[in-house]
C-alpha cells in the first residue's frame, strides 16, 4: 500500500501544474454561476406549483453551502418566485442548459487531460454528452435538495393530480436516501466513464467517484465551516463578498470533480505499471 500512496501523491503534485487543473476550475465555476440563477428560476417556478418551493429554500439539506453563497441564491429565489412566463421560462431552462453545458465540457477538455489522451468526440456526441450530464447533474441537485426533508409534501401535491398506493409511499420513505446517495454517485461515474476520449470499466471509475463524491461533500463542509467562523471577506469585498464566495465554492467544486478524474488516470497507471 505505501509504494501506492508514494506514488499517488508524486504523481498528483505534478499532475495539477502540468494538466492546468486551475484554469479549469476557473473556466467551470464561471459557467456554473451563469448557469446556477435560470436554472434556479426553473426549477422553483416548477416547485411553486407543488407549494414545496419556500420550504426547500430554508431545508437543512442546503447546511453545507456557504452561508453568504446560501443567502445570494435565496434572496434571488424570493424575488423571482413568482415568475410563471412562458417565455421566460423557455429562456431561463435554455440558458442555464447551455452555461452547464459549457462547464461539463471544460470538465471534458480536462479530463482528456488528465487521461492524456489526444483527439475529441465529434462535435455531435460532444454536445449530446455535455446536455445529457447537464441534466444528470441538475437531477442530483434535486434529488439532494427535496427528497430527504421534503419527500411528505411532494408526495401529497402530486396525489393532488394522480393516485398514488400507500404502499409506494412507504416503501419510498425508506429507499430515499439510497436515491439520494445512489443518483449523484451514478451520475459522477457515467461522467468519468463517458466524458473522456477513451473506454473506462464502471470499475475503473470508483476511486475517482468515491473521492469527488465524499471529497465534494467534505469540503463544501469544511469551506462552509471556514468562510462563517474565521474569514472576513465582506471587508475586502463588500457588497460583493457572497457573489464571491459563491465563486470560490463552484471553483473548487469544479477542482474536485476534475481531482477525481487524475485519481482514476493514476490509480489506472499504476495498476498497469504494478502489472
Amino acid at each position: 500500500m505505501k509504494p501506492y500512496f508514494s506514488y499517488f501523491f508524486k504523481e498528483m503534485f505534478k499532475r495539477v501544474g502540468r494538466h492546468h487543473l486551475t484554469a479549469f476550475s476557473a473556466q467551470m465555476a464561471y459557467f456554473f454561476v451563469l448557469s446556477i440563477f435560470p436554472f434556479l428560476i426553473f426549477l422553483f417556478a416548477i416547485l411553486s406549483r407543488l407549494e414545496v418551493a419556500y420550504s426547500l429554500m430554508s431545508s437543512p439539506n442546503l447546511d453545507f453551502i456557504p452561508q453568504a453563497a446560501l443567502s445570494i441564491v435565496q434572496e434571488y429565489i424570493k424575488n423571482n418566485l413568482a415568475t410563471n412566463s412562458g417565455s421566460v421560462l423557455s429562456v431561463s431552462i435554455l440558458a442555464a442548459l447551455w452555461s452547464a453545458s459549457k462547464a461539463v465540457g471544460a470538465l471534458q477538455r480536462a479530463l482528456n487531460s488528465a487521461f492524456e489522451v489526444g483527439g475529441r468526440k465529434s462535435p455531435l456526441v460532444a454536445i449530446g454528452l455535455s446536455l445529457a450530464f447537464t441534466l444528470g447533474l441538475s437531477l442530483s441537485v434535486v434529488v439532494m435538495l427535496i427528497l430527504p426533508s421534503l419527500s411528505n409534501r411532494v408526495i401529497d401535491a402530486l396525489r393532488v393530480y394522480i393516485p398514488i398506493p400507500e404502499a409506494f409511499v412507504t416503501l419510498f420513505m425508506y429507499i430515499r436516501w439510497i436515491l439520494v446517495i445512489a443518483v449523484p454517485f451514478l451520475v459522477l461515474s457515467q461522467m468519468y466513464q463517458h466524458l473522456p476520449n477513451l473506454k473506462l470499466k464502471f470499475l475503473e471509475t470508483l476511486p475517482g467517484t468515491v473521492f469527488s463524491y465524499f471529497g465534494w461533500i467534505g469540503l463544501s463542509f469544511l469551506f462552509s465551516f471556514f468562510i462563517q467562523n474565521f474569514s472576513n471577506i465582506s471587508i475586502v469585498y463588500g457588497s460583493l463578498a457572497a457573489v464571491v464566495v459563491l465563486m470560490i465554492w463552484f471553483y473548487f467544486t469544479g477542482m474536485i470533480l476534475m481531482l477525481g478524474g487524475e485519481v482514476i488516470s493514476i490509480t489506472k497507471a499504476y495498476r498497469k505499471r504494478e502489472a
